[in-house]
């Protein structure tokens, strides 16, 4: 999306909406994966996850609304939904990332968890949520500390999304972007704030 706004300008609106659209269907994939190991977790985070991506489907129909651009010539890109080889890299990755939130719990307790949950989810916010989940079921992390330490993890990932945005594609459409991320991010801390979750 990013380069396609670079390349065709006109058509950055309508890109800002396919942009925070697709953000906020990841707050539920995540739901969706923690559930199948973690029902408890899950249902705790549906509380926050859920109203996120309401927030990012509502500034997505709002940015819209407003679209008055002339129906621009754009072609997002396909892949292939069965291809092997981002179900390996993402099963690396998780196992990765399930062994540094270990070690970083076990080193430096629950600022560890936050630390590798930041930096697990600049690269990828699904293994990070699985890791979590892991951990909260064996019991060896709480939920509140799980719930901070995915919030920190999504906050990684759209900033790296964004920055993405501003390298590769155009300030507009970072603009977009960032201010659907922000609605987002904002809505789950609040509503994490106000069942006690607390972030570093």
């Amino acid at each position: 999306l990013a380069g396609q706004a670079r390349r065709s300008p006109r058509a950055t609106r309508l890109l800002g909406v396919a942009a925070v659209a697709a953000n906020a269907v990841q707050f539920p994939r995540l739901l969706l994966l923690v559930g199948v190991v973690a029902s408890a977790f899950a249902q705790h985070l549906a509380y926050i996850l859920i109203p996120m991506t309401a927030a990012g489907f509502l500034g997505a129909a709002l940015l819209s609304m407003r679209q008055r651009e002339e129906q621009p010539d754009v072609q997002l890109p396909l892949t292939n939904p069965y291809s092997l080889t981002p179900a390996l890299k993402f099963a690396l990755f998780f196992i990765a990332i399930l062994f540094l939130v270990r070690f970083a719990e076990s080193s430096l307790g629950d600022q560890g968890v936050f630390l590798a949950s930041l930096l697990g989810g600049a690269a990828s916010a699904s293994a990070v949520a699985l890791s979590l989940a892991k951990l909260v079921q064996e019991g060896s992390l709480p939920i509140a500390t799980g719930t901070a330490a995915l919030l920190l993890c999504v906050s990684a990932n759209a900033a790296v999304k964004l920055l993405i945005t501003l390298t590769q594609g155009s300030r507009r459409l970072a603009f977009w972007l960032g201010g659907g991320l922000a609605t987002m991010l904002a809505t789950g801390f609040f509503l994490a704030f106000l069942r006690g979750v607390t972030t570093p």
